[in-house]
């Protein structure tokens, strides 16, 4: 196992040869590390002392979203350049169909179609958002109403990312924290072990397959990948029977990518 200095990580990608993790450090304000070969490292900040959540790689650049709508670019993820929405905290960032689409933590969406000039909206009945996929031909984002002293899951897509169509809340215990697409499903997980499926994002499936929440999820090579809590991954073909292996129980899992 490699240590990346004083970074907790939230969020890795593989783009242009290089290797890019984002996340922060209380210590000196470092958020992100980078590596041509996955095993030696430099480290670099981006100018706030916010946490980046996640970053992707599109059309020769790297894409960071953080904890208070901070945007970042970079092409060489060493030197970067950053705005702020007002959308709240981000969790992630997608791409798909000519459009990046993020999410925040007040209930807003923000798209754009070069990462650079943004357009946000805040969706209605919606108190947070805390992810965004895509497949199937849409966006799919989940998120959550605070009403009343209750939590209702909440699910939002969109065919192009700017006009979006409320699914009704979600009945059940589900708290997601990450969705992927996948072996035509959607497969969402979230605290204390919990996966749930659907083939439509309506309508949901829910079982638990550990007692250690999952953070993050990823489809690639006809596998979905989980990570969680002390070490957990989790991998499946069909999003619906699991296998389940613990890492270590030192550290906790929250970003993965495929190797391209």
């Amino acid at each position: 196992m490699t240590i990346i200095g004083n970074i907790n990580l939230y969020g890795i990608c593989y783009g242009g040869g290089k290797y890019v993790a984002v996340g922060f450090s209380n210590s000196n304000g470092v958020n992100v590390a980078y590596s041509t070969d996955g095993i030696n490292w430099e480290t670099a900040r981006i100018e706030t002392f916010s946490k980046f959540n996640d970053v992707i790689y599109v059309n020769g650049k790297f894409i960071a979203a953080g904890g208070n709508g901070e945007i970042a670019s970079s092409t060489d993820g060493a030197n970067w350049t950053f705005i702020t929405l007002e959308i709240g905290q981000i969790f992630n960032i997608v791409y798909e169909n000519g459009r990046y689409v993020t999410v925040g933590g007040a209930g807003y969406i923000a798209y754009s179609n070069d990462g650079v000039n943004w357009v946000t909206k805040e969706i209605e009945n919606i108190s947070a958002f805390n992810w965004v996929t895509y497949g199937n031909g849409k966006f799919l984002a989940v998120g959550y109403l605070y009403n009343n002293g209750r939590t209702f899951l909440k699910v939002t897509s969109s065919a192009d990312g700017v006009n979006w169509t409320p699914v009704e809340p979600i009945s059940g215990s589900i708290e997601f924290n990450n969705v992927t697409y996948g072996d035509g499903k959607y497969v969402g997980v979230g605290n204390n072990g919990i996966v749930t499926y659907s083939t439509d994002g309506v309508n949901w499936t829910t079982t638990t397959i550990t007692g250690n929440s999952l953070n993050r999820i990823y489809y690639s090579d006809g596998k979905f990948v989980a990570t969680g809590n002390r070490g957990t991954v989790a991998t499946s073909t069909n999003g619906v029977d699991w296998t389940v292996t613990q890492l270590t129980s030192s550290y906790n899992l929250y970003g993965i990518c495929p190797a391209r």
